[in-house]
């Protein structure tokens, strides 16, 4: 056990690090001693002081550390407690601005001892300017970030109002595109257009104005007005009008305007067409702001649409009931002359016919030219009660009742040929007849299109050996096409659209004929909901097509 008395041996000094070993690290390092004075720097140390201009006698072997670094009191009074055994490291980041660069360090003091008692401490200057510009760009970077997503959050903001205005003007536009539909009143519509508005955008009036010989009329006021302003809408706004509005624009103005509505704030005017641009007028204003806002401007806009839209289609639906009249009025009226016409030419034509007839049984040594000549009147005698019968049949046509039921067209066109047989005897005729579909129709008028359709076949190829005649049909997937196909005279393909006219014959009178067959066609397709034409070349032959179509399947 040691003696209390004696004392203690004294503690020897620490050494250093050797040189050499100072001098291998690339850090700038600097051994200190309690008292802050350097006792010894490596080579990384020397040449950051030359770098940075420092003085070998401030910052250099027997230099006080500690009073160079008095200008910075965070590390000086970090190196006294380290020196002091009071912190066990002292650590710190540090800008450093040498000439032409900034740079930043990260200086690191740590004791040396023996026993726990410091003696020295271990200065160690890194460099870490990479990391702290990282850093300083990451802050940077985020600092940017935090700005960019302020703003866009502003903007999704305003989005998101502007999205709410016109989601309000779409649901204005949807109630009142409803109305629209079935309402074709200007006053009703005015009145419909005052709710969705008011309903809409809060405090606003509303006005429909019809103009007049006497100027600017109103016909509709919104209620719930003072009554010296729905005395001046009424009494004094025409005047206040502007002469030209551009038709079907909205025109909106701020309060103040020298042409605005004086009871108001912001108006918005919108010219209309009643029977003519610019004769119907649909205003709004308010009396609490003086601009309108953008949602406010598509709501008007939107309901102002569809109010032209129904004033527009009122117009084409009284234009087209008077077209309608008209057309019924001449319909009847042609049906009343043809029907007479036929009526009173009947008789006529056959006693012709038959005096015609007993003349020629008397001439039979007679003159050649009488008989010649009794010839063609018998001839065109015949013609002349073709015609009168197929005039019979125009009215027919029209008045009877459609009947549609599922009908094969296969059975239909053999009988059809079959009626036709005296028009083929003594011919020689290639027929091709395709699979046929069954369609939805009445069946003693298709009967009629398919008699109509081959007999012209029969009678354009009749100097054609053989005569070649198809038949043949598709089912598609709205409707059923059937063609008749022949290798006749052919037409012109720019004639194609008067062949089905009543009473042209394209042929002249080459051909027998009155006409009105191929009209009877059409007449017939168009009252079944289907379309009728006809492709063909001169000399090379024509194809008739028609279309009918399929009945819809019970939902």
């Amino acid at each position: 056990m040691a003696d209390p008395t004696v004392p203690p041996a004294p503690t020897p000094p620490v050494e250093p690090p050797p040189q050499a070993l100072l001098d291998a690290l690339k850090s700038h390092v600097a051994i200190v001693d309690r008292r802050g004075v350097i006792v010894g720097v490596n080579r990384s140390w020397r040449a950051f002081a030359e770098l940075n201009g420092g003085d070998p006698a401030s910052s250099g072997v027997g230099s006080n550390y500690l009073e160079a670094s008095a200008p910075h009191s965070t590390m000086q009074a970090g190196l006294r407690a380290v020196l002091d055994g009071e912190r066990s490291e002292f650590e710190l980041t540090y800008p450093c601005h040498a000439p032409g660069e900034r740079r930043w360090f990260r200086v690191r003091v740590t004791p040396l001892g023996e026993r726990g008692e410091v003696t020295h401490a271990f200065v160690e200057h890194l460099n870490v300017t990479p990391e702290a510009r990282g850093r300083e760009e990451l802050r940077r970077t985020h600092l940017e970030l935090r700005t960019r997503v302020g703003d866009r959050t502003a903007e999704l903001e305003r989005h998101t109002r502007d999205l709410e205005d016109r989601a309000g003007a779409l649901e204005a536009f949807a109630q009142f595109t409803e109305v629209a539909a079935t309402t074709t009143d200007p006053q009703e519509l005015a009145r419909h257009a005052a709710r969705v508005l008011g309903a809409t955008l809060g405090d606003v009036a509303v006005g429909y104005y019809e103009r007049g010989a006497a100027g600017w009329q109103a016909h509709s006021l919104s209620g719930g007005l003072p009554a010296e302003v729905e005395a001046d809408l009424g009494a004094d706004f025409p005047a206040q009008l502007p002469d030209e509005l551009p038709s079907g624009e909205a025109v909106f103005q701020e309060a103040g305007a020298t042409d605005g509505v004086k009871p108001f704030g912001a108006t918005a005017l919108l010219p209309l067409t009643l029977h003519r641009p610019g004769d119907a007028l649909l205003v709004m204003g308010t009396l609490t702001h003086d601009l309108w806002p953008e949602g406010a401007r598509a709501v008007f806009r939107a309901v102002g649409r569809s109010f032209a839209l129904a004033l527009e289609r009122a117009e084409q639906a009284r234009h087209l009931a008077e077209q309608g009249a008209r057309l019924a009025e001449l319909n009847a009226e042609l049906t009343a002359y043809t029907t007479g016409l036929s009526r009173d030419l009947r008789d006529p034509a056959r006693r012709i016919a038959g005096f015609a007839g007993l003349l020629e049984a008397r001439l039979a040594e007679g003159d050649p030219t009488v008989r010649r000549h009794l010839g063609i009147i018998r001839s065109e005698t015949g013609r002349l009660q073709a015609l009168v019968e197929d005039l019979a049949q125009l009215r027919p046509l029209q008045e009877r009742h459609l009947s549609p039921l599922p009908l094969a067209l296969a059975p239909l066109v053999v009988q059809v040929r079959s009626d036709l047989g005296h028009v083929t005897r003594g011919r020689r005729i290639s027929w091709t007849v395709g699979a046929l579909p069954t369609v939805h129709a009445d069946h003693l008028l298709l009967r009629q299109v398919l008699t109509h359709l081959l007999h012209n076949a029969l009678k354009f190829t009749g100097g054609r050996d053989p005569a070649r005649i198809g038949v043949g049909g598709e089912e598609r997937e709205e409707d059923t096409l059937v063609w008749v196909r022949d290798n006749g005279v052919g037409f012109d393909p720019e004639q194609a659209e008067r062949l089905f006219q009543v009473f042209i014959r394209l042929h002249g009178d080459e051909y027998e004929g009155s006409g009105v067959g191929l009209a009877n066609v059409r007449r017939i397709v168009h009252r079944h909901g289907g379309q009728v034409w006809a492709e063909g070349e001169p000399g090379v032959g024509a194809t008739f097509f028609f279309t009918l179509p399929r009945p819809t399947a019970p939902s």
